[in-house]
């Protein structure tokens, strides 16, 4: 009798954990693949509004976790979650104190562009991935719940890129967030794709399923003809970080190639330079794709463009070098918007090291810029867990982004990155004291 007891109550524990596994896992998808969710919402309720629509996607994001906290008799804020609650609490602390020291930032914190209401504390937003992350805590929960975003979101960016081919344009936001028609591409939907990108080829390369492989490739297709060109960093740089992890499991002829064509690409570089080799990319893109692609991207190797050309940042960085170096403490937070957003009417300074050195000055700035670097790199060859190895790389690609683009205050996959950082380095420290 006592036994059964104790097997009916081991098993309303185990269906209590699974329970709360399953919500913390829905809200982690709801969060990560929100862009999909409101779709949805805005399509089964068109009469709402976008920020009604939002709203709504914010209650289902958090209504299980709601439940979850209802259901515990005691709610306990340490673990992963008080490392949420650390860093929104700095972030606070951080816009707070630079809100005091200058007040004239008051409109670019409130009234113009990317308002700290509505795109930094705003439930949905960059630091709750930290949260959401932080509740799910297992890498391996978290590898499967992010499986399940991934699906979706490659549903939904496949469904945008086809709709785009078909109209011959892409539907995109503008600074005002109205509807507008861009020609060619959309400047977010590459970088948004890394994300699936990275998922399915870190899976793929540890799995070793072709269906991965498969749908990996789509992506880049997407990416290569609906993105911007600096998507194409994460593309490559994800490719090499693999290549030199596995490099003893992949066949010796592979390695061969691989090399060959590397000292072939830096041969052609050193002799011709970037021009030349950009040239020469052009003529194998026009063979390839035609010259009359609609692809900006394709359009800028047929035409022997630069891949990374200006477009405006050369005067953005001569702005940002120019607040550096007479700035030796810092502006604080958003402070390249007082200064850049006087003609650029996104404001940021397009680079993650020029934005914390504008931010937070020479030397915390620099703290942070070797932090990011040294973390980012020992994570890389130090870490032993896969699991957390993958999760790390997967919100890591998405985030060179911010080597050309975006602010490190709205970039979800960063704040990610640097969640699962902590977390295993949590985890690690756990293991060796017990």
């Amino acid at each position: 009798m006592n036994n059964t007891r104790k097997l009916s109550v081991n098993n309303i524990c185990i269906s209590t954990a699974l329970n709360e596994e399953m919500l913390c896992g829905i809200s982690f998808v709801i969060f990560f693949a929100q862009d999909v969710f409101r779709v949805v919402v805005s399509k089964a309720m068109p009469f709402l509004s976008n920020s009604q629509v939002r709203s709504v996607v914010i209650l289902l994001m958090y209504t299980p976790l709601l439940f979850i906290l209802l259901s515990r008799k005691s709610v306990s804020l340490s673990g992963p979650i008080s490392l949420f609650l650390y860093s929104l609490a700095l972030t606070v602390l951080v816009f707070g104190v630079t809100y005091v020291l200058h007040p004239e930032y008051h409109e670019w914190f409130f009234a113009r562009n990317y308002p700290i209401i509505s795109h930094i504390f705003k439930p949905d937003k960059a630091v709750y991935s930290m949260l959401f992350l932080g509740v799910v805590g297992n890498p391996k929960h978290i590898l499967k719940w992010l499986k399940v975003a991934a699906w979706l979101l490659f549903a939904y960016y496949s469904y945008r890129f086809i709709g785009a081919q078909i109209r011959g344009y892409w539907i995109t936001a503008a600074a005002t967030a109205a509807g507008m028609k861009a020609d060619s591409y959309d400047l977010t939907f590459g970088y948004d794709c890394l994300l699936v990108y990275a998922f399915f080829l870190v899976s793929a390369a540890r799995e070793k399923k072709l269906l991965y492989y498969i749908v990996a490739g789509i992506m880049i297709i997407e990416i290569l003809l609906g993105g911007s060109r600096g998507a194409l960093i994460g593309v490559a740089v994800l490719v090499l970080i693999l290549f030199l992890k596995y490099r003893k499991q992949i066949p010796i002829w592979i390695r061969i190639i691989v090399l060959s064509l590397t000292v072939f690409v830096f041969g052609v570089l050193l002799f011709l330079g970037t021009k030349g080799l950009l040239r020469m990319f052009s003529q194998v893109a026009g063979q390839v794709f035609g010259a009359d692609s609609s692809s900006r991207t394709v359009q800028s190797l047929v035409s022997g463009e630069e891949i990374l050309d200006d477009n405006g940042r050369e005067r953005i960085y001569r702005d940002a070098l120019n607040m550096i170096q007479n700035g030796f403490w810092g502006y604080g937070a958003y402070g390249d918007r007082y200064v850049i957003g006087r003609w650029l009417w996104a404001g940021y300074c397009h680079n993650i090291f020029l934005e914390l050195l504008i931010d937070f000055g020479w030397i915390l700035g620099g703290l942070l810029c070797i932090t990011i670097i040294a973390g980012t790199l020992k994570m890389l060859t130090a870490c032993r867990d896969e699991d957390w190895w993958d999760c790390f790389v997967i919100f890591l690609i998405p985030s060179f982004k911010l080597l050309l683009s975006g602010s490190f205050w709205f970039t979800e996959t960063a704040w990610a990155a640097m969640m699962v950082c902590l977390m295993y380095k949590r985890a690690v420290r756990k293991r060796s004291v017990s």
